[in-house]
Parts: structure tokens; C-alpha cells; sequence
């Protein structure tokens, strides 16, 4: 049974709808983009990081980039 679009066949994305996770709230961790992707790639609050993520990076945390590869997802992060 196809959901969405009905002429494309997407049955991966059809699979993710029907078992995959419902999010239905989401709050970001700050007003702009920086600390809001921090905290989307680290779970982390970004005022607990030494420095500005903007200028910091990550501070040596794991992404969720870096797990996702571990377990043989190929991962890109797409900014402005």
C-alpha cells in the first residue's frame, strides 16, 4: 500500500512512515543557526561548549554524522 504520492513508488519511504518514529514536537536549542544545528549534530545544549560553535566547531563531541557512519550510513551535513 502506497502512501503519499501515488505515482511514484517509494516502498523505503512508504516502510519509515508506517514503523519509523513519530516526532511531533521539536524545540530548538537557540534563535539562530548556529547553536540550533549544534544542538541538532550533538544532542547537547550549546552553552555547555568552552567556546562559540561557530567558531569552536563541535569541541571534540560526537555527531550524529559520526554514528550514522558507524553503523554504514553514508552522511553529509548541507549548511547555508
Amino acid at each position: 500500500m502506497a502512501m503519499g504520492i501515488r505515482s511514484s513508488r517509494t516502498p523505503n519511504m512508504d516502510s519509515l512512515a508506517r514503523e519509523g518514529t513519530r516526532f511531533t514536537q521539536f524545540y530548538a536549542t537557540g534563535a539562530t543557526c548556529c547553536p540550533t544545528r549544534t544542538g541538532l549534530m550533538t544532542s547537547k545544549f550549546p552553552a555547555t561548549y568552552p567556546t562559540d560553535p561557530a567558531n569552536g566547531g563541535f569541541a571534540n563531541r560526537v555527531t550524529i554524522n559520526e554514528l550514522l557512519k558507524k553503523q554504514g550510513y553514508a552522511t553529509g551535513h548541507f549548511g547555508k
